[in-house]
C-alpha cells in the first residue's frame, strides 16, 4: 500500500509530463497554483524564479497569484545580474 498523498503524486505525474511539451512557463506555474489551490493548499501567490544560461537575458521571475489566477513575468537583462541592486536583491539571494 502507498503512502503518498494522491493531491502530490498527481502533480508528480502532470509535472513529468508537462515537461515532455513545449510550452510556456508561466502557463506551467498558473495551471500548478489552480491545481494545488483545488488539492485543499491554502496559497494566496506563488514566486518561480531562476538564473537563465543565457547570453542576453539574465534572470527569470514569474508571480502567480491566487486572486487574479494570472501569472506576472519578468525578465532581468544579463547586465542587470552583477548590480549591486540585483546582488543585494531577495531574488539573487535564493536564485544564485
Amino acid at each position: 500500500m502507498s503512502s503518498q498523498n494522491p493531491l502530490f503524486s498527481g502533480l508528480r505525474d502532470w509535472l513529468l509530463d508537462r515537461t515532455l511539451r513545449d510550452g510556456e512557463l508561466a502557463d506551467v506555474v498558473q495551471e500548478l497554483g489552480g491545481r494545488l489551490t483545488d488539492g485543499g493548499i491554502p496559497i494566496c501567490r506563488m514566486n518561480v524564479g531562476g538564473i537563465l544560461l543565457h547570453p542576453v537575458l539574465g534572470a527569470l521571475d514569474i508571480t502567480w497569484n491566487v486572486a487574479s489566477d494570472t501569472c506576472h513575468s519578468h525578465i532581468i537583462p544579463r547586465s542587470a545580474v552583477h548590480t549591486p541592486g540585483f546582488q543585494n536583491a531577495p531574488f539573487s539571494l535564493v536564485s544564485g
